[in-house]
């Protein structure tokens, strides 16, 4: 039921408007609404679907750049995981986020006298997993930004310099004159 409702007053606001226009916005609310029902609908992480979702939301971020914003969701899915309950305490409850599954085993796992040692290497895949997520979602932006800038920068000093140039020579051949 709040998914429909939710959905509606998506669907029909007075800013669905730029949504029919020949807008990114459009785009970006696909690519966005598809990566967060892909990252949501994983059984895992660092599955097939977590991945999509981070190709999903890198779409994001080459459509606008405020996709980047996009990383936290994954941020907050490793930050609840239950190797970080594990290591701050043992408390299940802060891990509700992830599947009973993953827990119940991490849960049998603690109550074997699981090693730091284990607990540390799940945090340091989770930690590159993380860097990778974050790499690919904000990948467009920087390679854009890197692209875009010298370009710009070089037709604006073409110009100014064109500009000075001409009225450098206009200047000697009035003086001349």
């Amino acid at each position: 039921r709040q998914a429909l409702v939710a959905a509606l007053l998506y669907c029909f606001n007075p800013a669905s408007v730029f949504m029919s226009a020949i807008y990114t916005e459009a785009l970006f609310g696909f690519l966005s609404i598809s990566g967060l029902l892909m990252l949501h609908g994983s059984a895992s992480r660092w599955s097939f679907r977590w991945w999509a979702s981070a190709l999903l939301f890198a779409g994001c971020s080459a459509t606008r750049s405020n996709g980047v914003v996009y990383v936290g969701y994954a941020m907050w899915e490793v930050l609840h995981s239950p190797a970080i309950a594990l290591l701050f305490g043992g408390s299940s409850d802060v891990s509700c986020t992830c599947s009973s599954s993953s827990l119940h085993h991490v849960q049998r796992r603690a109550e074997s006298r699981q090693s730091t040692r284990e607990v540390v290497a799940t945090l340091l895949c989770d930690v590159v997993g993380i860097v990778l997520y974050t790499s690919l979602v904000v990948l467009p932006v920087v390679v854009y930004q890197r692209w875009v800038l010298p370009r710009s920068l070089a037709a604006c000093l073409t110009t100014c310099y064109a500009k000075l140039i001409h009225a450098c020579v206009r200047a000697c051949v009035r003086a001349c004159v």
